[in-house]
């Protein structure tokens, strides 16, 4: 079954490793062992490797976690491995100086019953609570009370399932989307769901329901396709999901109000196992990075175009030309 896993946030968090105004040290996990490296296992949205004590640089580790990676890039996310298991770090701050925490987690469709987060700030706690598949930025705006700050992540629950990316503490605002920007990708939450929806279950019709009547496609080649091709690129793609069961990771990423419409920028990544002649497994990846122009028509949204900027196939980790 081809599964699609749809990250929403009211936009990308900032870099926080390239700013320089963030005072928490390694702030997104790089200083550490490679996800990729001895030692690491391979899923089919990329690598994992059980962390040891120590091997996080700048962070305390409580329990047992885990460092995950996808196939290529300098992303990485910890997933904490069961209740009261976490991280936690004290920063140098100013006391009575204004300071904000931001930070991205997720709660992986494997948590049907969703999952809670507890933030500890400065000695003050926080409960966080994700459902299944439902990816959060959050936001705390806090004014700092001594020389130094403490902060800690940890997982209420037990079980899998829990993962923690980016975390800024720093001048507030530095972090955060606009407004309107955050305001544009809450309005197109609703037909990206429909559109994860429709790939789960394999639906063609509910796909080209979301698309114009002149609804054109732009490979990263620069060739056009008109909705018919499209149409007969998704046929093919649900009827290979019978036999490579495939994954879908779809990341709505950056929105944007024009005139009246929506510009939208989304990242997928779609992952399928296969066995090759000899009986070897192998792992196939295709990643790729569009802009999507939307419209409202008949009081729903539906999709213009769709042009991809850039995408990379892999084989086992290795480019494909």
């Amino acid at each position: 079954m081809l599964t699609c896993f749809l990250l929403l946030t009211a936009a990308v968090l900032a870099d926080v490793a390239e700013l320089p105004s963030n005072l928490v040290v390694n702030p997104e996990f790089r200083q550490a062992p490679d996800p990729r490296g001895p030692g690491a296992m391979h899923h089919i949205v990329g690598w994992s490797r059980p962390l040891q004590a120590g091997e996080l640089a700048g962070w305390q580790m409580i329990g047992s976690l885990t460092l995950s990676a996808g196939d290529s890039g300098p992303g990485r996310s910890l997933e904490f491995m069961g209740a009261d298991t976490g991280v936690e770090q004290t920063v140098t701050t100013v006391p009575h100086h204004p300071y904000e925490l931001a930070f991205e987690w997720y709660c992986s469709h494997d948590s049907p019953n969703g999952r809670s987060l507890k933030v500890t700030l400065d000695g003050v706690p926080r409960i966080f609570k994700a459902s299944a598949g439902q990816g959060k930025q959050e936001h705390w705006p806090f004014t700092a009370t001594g020389p130094g700050t403490s902060v800690s992540f940890e997982a209420v629950e037990g079980g899998e399932g829990l993962f923690l990316g980016g975390v800024y503490l720093g001048p507030p605002g530095v972090a955060a989307p606009t407004q309107a920007d955050a305001d544009a990708a809450a309005a197109m939450a609703a037909p990206y769901r429909q559109l994860q929806a429709a790939y789960d279950h394999h639906d063609v019709d509910a796909c080209m329901a979301l698309c114009a009547a002149d609804f054109q496609y732009q490979s990263a080649s620069g060739a056009i396709e008109s909705r018919d091709q499209y149409r007969k690129r998704l046929e093919s793609d649900f009827a290979n999901a019978q036999h490579f069961n495939p994954v879908c990771h779809l990341v709505l990423s950056a929105a944007q109000r024009h005139g009246a419409g929506m510009v939208v920028t989304a990242k997928e990544t779609y992952t399928c196992q296969y066995i090759d002649d000899q009986a070897a497994q192998h792992s196939w990846v295709r990643k790729t990075e569009h802009e999507d122009d939307w419209a409202q028509q008949d009081g729903q949204w539906v999709m213009l175009r769709m042009v991809v900027h850039h995408e990379t196939v892999t084989v086992d980790g290795k480019p494909v030309p």
